[in-house]
């Protein structure tokens, strides 16, 4: 992932949340990745024309080539997924063995954090 596409899917986050609260999160990744195929083409990545470097059109693929695509582009999906959900599954993994959520770790000054996961004053 490029540097472009790790601020561009960093900028989706906001979003993100809010269409689990609203329930809407098959919708919203849905849209995501229009717009991120839209944006890179994993035809682009991976089939060009050897002679010009031009992305090759889908019709120019063989049934071997669109299958490799296919996967390409659902390995792309799982990606942005699983970065959408990394902040979250890292609080759940915390929480759970008694450790401190990302949140926490932007504590307040005079803050420590004791053996609970709990930040408390000084």
């Amino acid at each position: 992932m490029t540097k472009e596409q790790s601020v561009w899917l960093k900028g989706k986050m906001d979003g993100f949340r809010l269409s689990q609260l609203k329930n809407e999160v098959s919708s919203y990744l849905t849209d995501i990745n229009r717009e991120w195929f839209e944006k890179w083409p994993e035809i682009a990545i991976h089939f060009k024309d050897s002679a010009t470097g031009v992305p090759l059109p889908v019709e120019q693929l063989t049934r071997d080539e669109m299958d490799k695509l296919g996967d390409h582009i659902k390995r792309r999906q799982t990606v942005c997924y699983t970065l959408m959900l990394l902040p979250q599954i890292a609080d759940l993994i915390y929480s759970n063995c008694g450790l401190f959520s990302t949140e926490q770790l932007m504590l307040p000054a005079g803050s420590e954090i004791r053996n609970s996961g709990k930040p408390s004053p000084s």
